[in-house]
C-alpha cells in the first residue's frame, strides 16, 4: 500500500514537472492539443488522490464519470481520459456547454471560458460526493474543491478541504502538500 502511494505521488510530481517544465513555461502559450492534455492529466492525477465513499458508486466497477463544463466543447479533452480508470473505476468523460443538466458526476470541471458555469455547477454538486474543479485563481481557493490555474507562468492549485469534507471526499496529504494553498477550518495540514 505505501509502495502504490509512493508511485502514485512519484507520479503526480512528474507530471506537473513535466506540464511546467516539458510543456513550455507558460501552458497558455501552447497549442490547444497540449493545454487540453494538460489539463486532463492533471484532473486524473489529482482524482487519483481522493477516496469517493462507497456510496458514490452503484457497484465496485461503475464508471467514474468526469463532466467537463466548457464554452466550447473539445474532443481532446476526452481523447486524453480515454481508457484511464481511477482506483479501479473507468473513466468515462461527458462535456457540457452548461451545468445546470449535468447528473451522477464523480468530477466536473469546468474550464475559464465557461466560469458563468461556475454557480450552477456548485448547486449541481452541492451535498454530493463530487470532486469540483474550476480553472481559476491558484493562489486562492474558491468555493470548488480544486482551483488549478498558471502563477508565476507555472501550473499550481489551491485546495479547498473544506468544500472536500462537505462533499464527503478524503484528500490524501501528500496531494495537499503539493497544493499552492490549502482552506480548511480543521488543523492546518501545510
Amino acid at each position: 500500500m505505501a509502495f502504490t502511494m509512493r508511485r502514485q505521488m512519484a507520479r503526480l510530481a512528474l507530471l506537473l514537472t513535466l506540464a511546467v517544465v516539458g510543456l513550455g513555461a507558460d501552458i497558455r502559450a501552447q497549442r490547444p492539443a497540449s493545454e487540453y492534455a494538460v489539463k486532463a492529466s492533471f484532473i486524473f492525477n489529482v482524482a487519483n488522490f481522493v477516496e469517493w465513499p462507497a456510496s458514490a458508486f452503484t457497484s465496485s466497477s461503475a464508471p467514474l464519470k468526469v463532466s467537463v463544463v466548457a464554452a466550447h466543447l473539445e474532443n481532446k479533452f476526452a481523447a486524453a481520459l480515454q481508457g484511464k480508470a481511477i482506483r479501479g473505476h473507468a473513466v468515462v468523460v461527458e462535456q457540457y456547454t452548461s451545468a445546470e443538466r449535468i447528473e451522477g458526476s464523480h468530477v466536473i470541471f469546468v474550464t475559464s471560458d465557461a466560469m458563468s458555469q461556475v454557480r450552477a455547477m456548485l448547486k449541481t454538486a452541492d451535498g454530493r460526493p463530487v470532486l469540483t474543479m474550476v480553472e481559476e485563481d491558484a493562489e486562492t481557493p474558491g468555493a470548488a474543491v480544486v482551483s488549478m490555474g498558471i502563477v508565476q507562468a507555472k501550473l499550481a492549485f489551491s485546495v479547498n478541504l473544506d468544500a472536500a469534507d462537505a462533499a464527503g471526499l478524503q484528500m490524501n496529504p501528500n496531494l495537499l502538500k503539493l497544493a499552492k494553498a490549502v482552506q480548511s477550518s480543521r488543523a492546518r495540514t501545510k
